[in-house]
């Protein structure tokens, strides 16, 4: 490992999709003027400098020597964690087990965690735990990664190299797979993800400093004292944009600076040229046209629309911004968007009309059966609203609480019954449909067109 200036660089674009994301059709501008960016601001800092940056959109790859190995420190702890839960999809290792080493190893760095770990990948065998480390990244197809001894267990030493090493290209190459899913179950993904959220605010600071409000930053530092000078981190960024989800991954490996905190603070002056390319790569729309009913959504609207279900929610627009009763409103197929200023910041000043309620008066009014208050209280599988008098259970009652719940559909105004042959419930902006078979990964509930109804009420 060679003191004084070196720059390694790399940024990998690898093509992987995942359903529903946005990519550029052609390579962004920006790109080389990111490359000659990143490699002015390196050339005049002292230290070795890796950096891998991968966009989950697309195919494009420019590199710079992204294959040279650097001191681990703790970002080596992923590779740990993803063989633990190799195992647990194994059915060789309980999650509930070891969930408090996972989290201390993710979280706090624990050391001792992380031995115990280890140890129990090797069956109660510290070297055979730490080889198997090794077996694991290489399996994901790294050729760097080389665990010689646990962190801070340098007793045991595999004789493999006299550091634990990593490359900025084989992170960014294990935490693409681990985005789309190519290493582990479903849960298992989101498990290793959920522990990459752990660590605490000042780990945070370098990588994730320049990252914008309501970007998730799954990530795994990892810091060495002086001679070292290290801090290192790796970790995938995911923003929302226009409704669909902007991942990048980024690894960044600086040791031998003249401190610890310069190879931190460095690591923000990265991290913060990255984030300004992606941020102009992937820019906000302000206004979409639907082309499959001629009318566009704009502004406050189209956020709304893009961040709480988009197409499967609300359908398409089936009107432009109108004015009604002295309020700026919208239709979709199956609610009305009304603009509400002041009311509610949060959610771009966007409150849903209640159109379950309105479409439903005349017949609640009439005593219709479906509607009548429930006095069945406490039933299994049943939430009872005070508010309206009216059981939620079952697969709506899942829906209702994992899609959207009262902000999108209000209170429940009905019992379950049949109309037209299905079985629906009404809400006050809403009317669940189930379906059975036509969609089951949200309860074979689909969601009626209130708004398109309403729409054809009025005589549209």
């Amino acid at each position: 490992m060679r003191r004084g200036y070196r720059v390694v660089f790399s940024l990998l674009f690898i093509a992987s999709l995942l359903p529903g994301s946005v990519a550029a059709e052609t390579p962004p501008a920006t790109l080389d003027r990111l490359r000659s960016q990143l490699s002015d601001m390196l050339s005049g800092w002292t230290g070795d400098f890796a950096v891998s940056v991968t966009d989950l959109q697309t195919g494009q790859m420019i590199s710079v020597n992204g294959d040279e190995e650097e001191p681990a420190a703790s970002t080596i702890k992923i590779f740990v964690a993803i063989a633990i839960a190799q195992q647990i999809d194994a059915g060789n290792v309980n999650r509930a087990d070891v969930d408090d080493q996972m989290q201390l190893m993710m979280g706090e760095s624990d050391n001792d965690a992380t031995y115990e770990l280890i140890d129990l990948l090797g069956g109660g065998d510290i070297v055979a735990g730490t080889a198997e480390v090794n077996t694991v990244a290489q399996g994901l197809g790294t050729t760097g990664v080389i665990l010689d001894s646990p962190p801070d267990h340098a007793e045991v030493d595999l004789g493999l190299a006299a550091d634990n090493l990593l490359t900025t290209n084989d992170l960014n190459l294990v935490l693409a797979k681990l985005y789309h899913g190519q290493i582990l179950s479903p849960d298992s993904t989101d498990y290793v993800l959920s522990l990459m959220t752990l660590p605490d605010d000042w780990q945070n600071g370098s990588l994730g400093g320049p990252l914008p409000d309501g970007a998730t930053f799954y990530h795994k530092p990892g810091w060495l004292d002086d001679p070292y000078n290290t801090w290192n981190d790796a970790g995938i960024v995911v923003v929302n944009r226009n409704g669909a989800p902007v991942a990048y991954a980024i690894s960044y490996l600086a040791s031998f600076s003249d401190s610890e905190g310069e190879s931190y603070d460095n690591g923000y002056a990265v991290s913060q040229a990255v984030w300004a390319y992606f941020d102009a790569a992937y820019p906000v729309e302000t206004s979409h046209y639907f082309p499959e009913t001629g009318f566009s959504v704009s502004n406050g609207f189209l956020s709304y629309w893009q961040q709480n279900g988009g197409l499967e929610v609300f359908g398409y627009p089936l009107t432009g911004e109108v004015q009604q009763d002295g309020t700026t409103v919208q239709y979709f197929e199956r609610a009305r968007f009304e603009w509400h200023p002041g009311a509610a910041p949060d959610n771009y000043d966007v409150i849903l009309g209640l159109l379950g309620d309105e479409l439903t008066a005349s017949r609640r009014a009439a005593g219709e059966a479906p509607f009548a208050a429930s006095t069945q209280r406490d039933q299994d599988g049943c939430v009872y609203f005070d508010a309206t008098s009216q059981n939620l259970c079952g697969g709506f009652r899942a829906y209702w609480e994992q899609f959207g719940g009262l902000a999108l559909f209000g209170y429940p105004i009905s019992s379950e019954f049949t109309e037209n042959g299905t079985t629906v419930q009404y809400f006050e902006r809403a009317r669940f449909e189930w379906h059975p078979g036509s969609d089951p990964q949200h309860y074979d509930v689909l969601l009626g067109r209130l708004g398109a109804e309403e729409l054809a009420n009025q005589g549209h």
